[in-house]
């Protein structure tokens, strides 16, 4: 699944100065194994990275079941550090290295694809699978497979 260099590939993504939410043609991929898969089968020059901020994440806490008992509040270092945690392993089972920690992920999309079409590509070819992918591992040979389609990478 790596390229030569494993490591090379995550120093390869660019780094934005500036939140590139919003931005045409950009997706923010999801804080999870799946969306860390996809930024390290994508083509670093597709894939950018912005700094992450505690204050982006929050949670709804709820002590009962009225409106009024509900706040909002950061994730703590606790659960961030879990969740990498999460998103290592499934990378290692994919056979990919840990991304670096403390950035938020995004991949510039085709401008013929929106984030909808996308996302639809990656489902279909992993529904349509045979046998159907369940391991880290299976599941990055078909998202390479899309994701080279979508980049004409050859």
């Amino acid at each position: 699944m790596a390229t030569s260099e494993p490591s090379s590939h995550w120093e390869q993504i660019g780094r934005c100065d500036t939140d590139p939410t919003g931005r045409p043609h950009i997706i923010e991929l999801p804080e999870s194994g799946w969306g860390a898969l996809i930024a390290w089968l994508a083509p670093p020059d597709q894939v950018l990275r912005f700094p992450d901020n505690q204050e982006h994440h929050t949670k709804v806490r709820t002590v009962a079941a009225t409106d009024e008992s509900q706040w909002r509040e950061r994730r703590s270092q606790t659960e961030q550090d879990a969740l990498d945690e999460d998103v290592d392993s499934y990378l290692h089972d994919a056979v990919a290295p840990p991304r670096p920690r403390g950035y938020r992920w995004f991949l510039r999309l085709p401008s013929d694809l929106d984030d909808d079409a996308f996302w639809a590509r990656i489902n279909s070819a992993l529904n349509q699978a045979v046998p159907a992918p369940t391991h880290p591992m299976r599941i990055a040979k078909v998202v390479r497979h899309v994701l080279d389609a979508i980049y004409g990478v050859t």
